[in-house]
């Protein structure tokens, strides 16, 4: 089962932030506050079991998404393009190949 930790929304203690981090690290689940509900989340990593588990949380089907948050737009520099090559691959139809060139990914950026 789980642990709930308290947090100093204003000044987290770094003891906490350590603990969350060690719990993500581990392919966990943290569920935190944010302006107006409370959000759960994970690792967004390939083959994190907390994906998994947060469907399992929300008895959310896994046909649906989930959202992916960033710090800020240069997270989407440094992590987006991944993010392409999955729609590319889940958008192909079963068993064809797909040609993939990162120079593709440059003519798409704003």
């Amino acid at each position: 089962m789980g642990e709930l930790v308290r947090c100093d929304q204003v000044a987290p203690a770094p003891e906490v932030l350590d603990r969350a981090v060690e719990v993500l690290s581990d392919g966990g689940v943290v569920v935190m506050p944010t302006d107006s509900v409370y959000g759960i989340g994970c690792a967004a990593t390939p083959g994190c079991p907390g994906h998994a588990r947060i469907f399992d949380i929300k008895r959310r089907d896994r046909a649906q998404t989930l959202p992916w948050l960033v710090a800020d737009a240069s997270d989407l520099d440094r992590y987006g393009a991944d993010g392409v090559r999955m729609g590319l691959m889940l958008a192909a139809p079963a068993g064809n190949d797909i040609l993939y060139d990162d120079s593709l990914c440059e003519q798409g950026r704003n």
